[in-house]
């Protein structure tokens, strides 16, 4: 399955690199690199699902990697690559640094700007959800 999902992962990077493949399928650099980005969170969230804690690692390391790139394009992922980082710390034991990203996203991200699904809602209940289950795990 990791195979499948690196695959894809170099697929969409391939295309979103390459200019002339770009313009040959007749599209933008910012669709092909949103599919990129939803194929690394996809692949994050997989890996984390079947405990494969350093593969989804990699994922979000490369997901935060390419920020600057998708910016300069104008896709905003920087909320969705630290949400993601955040998630892989959790299932990593990192519960503190990973809630205090998450706080941190909630005071400071810009979600109007985003381009993929993350909401202060969303991402509020997710927050409330894991600071019930620490709390639990305390008492």
């Amino acid at each position: 399955m990791r195979q499948l999902l690196s695959c894809r992962e170099t697929l969409f990077n391939v295309l979103g690199t390459n200019v002339a493949l770009v313009d040959s399928l007749h599209t933008r650099a910012a669709t092909v690199r949103g599919m990129e980005v939803e194929a690394l969170v996809s692949s994050s969230s997989l890996c984390r699902k079947h405990g494969a804690l350093q593969e989804s690692l990699a994922s979000v390391t490369y997901l935060s990697d390419i920020v600057p790139e998708c910016k300069a394009i104008g896709l905003d992922i920087e909320a969705t690559a630290q949400h993601e980082v955040a998630n892989v710390l959790w299932e990593q034991g990192e519960t503190e640094i990973s809630i205090r990203m998450r706080q941190h996203l909630i005071d400071h991200a810009d979600f109007d700007s985003q381009n993929i699904d993350l909401s202060l809602p969303v991402l509020m209940a997710r927050l409330v959800r894991k600071l019930t289950w620490l709390y639990m795990c305390i008492h």
